[in-house]
């Protein structure tokens, strides 16, 4: 088992005196197998080094065909504004296990300007059995065909933006094998609705006229279908050159597979319910049965499906119960799902039937935090009241926490515990 572990080794402020470290663990004794400081620099472009005191590892990590993915994205934006104060990247990074050595493989950051999270809501980067390829999206940062105007040009960076990578380094570093980024994108930048705030579904044999697909939501609400095919993401087919904050609203569209709009003045069972404090998935969705389950922040569970030729996304239901109603500011009348929405996972039970488990971690925030709620719904049915619910222990929820499910119980974490249900 792998892990990311920091720290520092003195009460000062210093960077050089804060640590991210990878461990490699026997998972049958905890035993540490081997260990690694993490440090990458950067010449190609604007000169970067990673920063552990600033760099925030948010996201799962992936293992695949014997390498480990580490990415990062920050703080809540901490050093960010201008003026600048603290240079922050989204790195991914690669490390092989050789030995009793945890040897680094690769390093990429999405831009070559600060910016450009690896955030995903805790999803790590997702793979698509070829054993090369990775998936995963990006956050707020320039592009290479729209840059911002204060940074200049911007050569192989890919902020508000899906990407697909070979996952096999050369000369210690990733390629890009092609990539989506909407339309709107300086419109996006300018007002914090980032793309990558989510992370990505991949759906591979769909049996539909376009076999492999990506899924992905973010801040906006919007839904993303794309084809996975090296050269059929969609591309950007927004405005080009640089732009300056603030920036219009563009009208548009986007060169991919299927769109679903979040905007509720736009489609009534979108995913931003009144004003941009209220809008979008800050967590990552799931997937059974050629249906699509997302958390939307101040919404209900929205179940999405996959249907037709050519395959679209189309609504189907949504909770009706679950979460509670106008907590921390939430204007809809429902029962919804507060910041930062749903946390969810979906596993089978009987024969063609299945459970959706929601985890409410919206009172992480309080001081001292609450302990979060676990809720059970029939996936062929979430419109209907919870098969279960429960608060989990007496620890704080913890933000993006995800309940895994495996060996017929459930596991939940929160701060300072680790509580099972079955």
């Amino acid at each position: 088992m792998y892990v990311v572990a920091r720290s520092k080794d003195s009460n000062t402020i210093p960077a050089s005196n804060y640590f991210q470290t990878l461990y490699a663990l026997d998972v049958t004794n905890g035993t540490i197998l081997a260990w690694q400081d993490i440090s990458a620099t950067l010449a190609n472009g604007n000169a970067r080094s990673f920063d552990p005191l600033h760099e925030n590892q948010r996201g799962a990590l992936l293992f695949q065909s014997g390498q480990v993915y580490v990415t990062w994205a920050s703080h809540c934006d901490k050093g960010i504004q201008h003026p600048k104060t603290a240079s922050w990247y989204g790195w991914l990074m690669s490390y092989k296990l050789q030995g009793t050595t945890l040897q680094q493989t690769g390093a990429w950051t999405t831009t070559e300007y600060p910016e450009g999270g690896i955030w995903q809501s805790g999803s790590g980067p997702a793979g698509d059995g070829s054993g090369t390829n990775l998936y995963l999206a990006v956050g707020n940062g320039s592009t290479t065909a729209a840059p911002q105007a204060t940074e200049g040009p911007c050569t192989n960076c890919f902020g508000n933006s899906i990407v697909k990578i070979n996952g096999t380094p050369s000369g210690g570093t990733f390629t890009v094998l092609d990539s989506f980024t909407p339309y709107d994108h300086p419109y996006r930048f300018c007002n914090d609705s980032d793309v990558g705030n989510a992370g990505v579904i991949l759906i591979q044999g769909s049996g539909f006229n376009v076999p492999n697909l990506l899924v992905q939501s973010g801040k906006e609400g919007n839904v993303y279908l794309l084809n996975m095919t090296t050269g059929q993401m969609g591309g950007y087919t927004g405005a080009l050159g640089s732009f300056t904050c603030p920036v219009t609203k563009p009208t548009g569209n986007d060169n991919i597979v299927s769109f679903f709009n979040g905007d509720t003045t736009v489609n009534a069972n979108g995913m931003c319910y009144d004003t941009a404090t209220e809008c979008g998935t800050q967590g990552s969705p799931v997937f059974w049965n050629n249906n699509i389950f997302f958390g939307p922040r101040c919404q209900p569970i929205k179940q999405i499906a996959l249907a037709g030729s050519p395959v679209a996304l189309g609504y189907v239901t949504a909770t009706t119960q679950g979460g509670v109603v106008d907590q921390m500011g939430c204007k809809s009348p429902n029962p919804v799902f507060h910041y930062p929405g749903a946390q969810m996972a979906v596993s089978q039970y009987k024969t063609g039937g299945a459970i959706l488990r929601a985890l409410d971690n919206s009172k992480y925030a309080h001081s001292p935090p609450f302990p979060a709620v676990l809720y059970a719904y029939d996936a062929n049915n979430i419109a209907a009241a919870p098969l279960f619910s429960a608060t989990v222990g007496s620890g704080g929820a913890v933000k993006f926490a995800v309940p895994t499910v495996a060996n017929g119980h459930v596991y939940v974490g929160g701060i300072g515990q680790l509580v099972v249900f079955h």
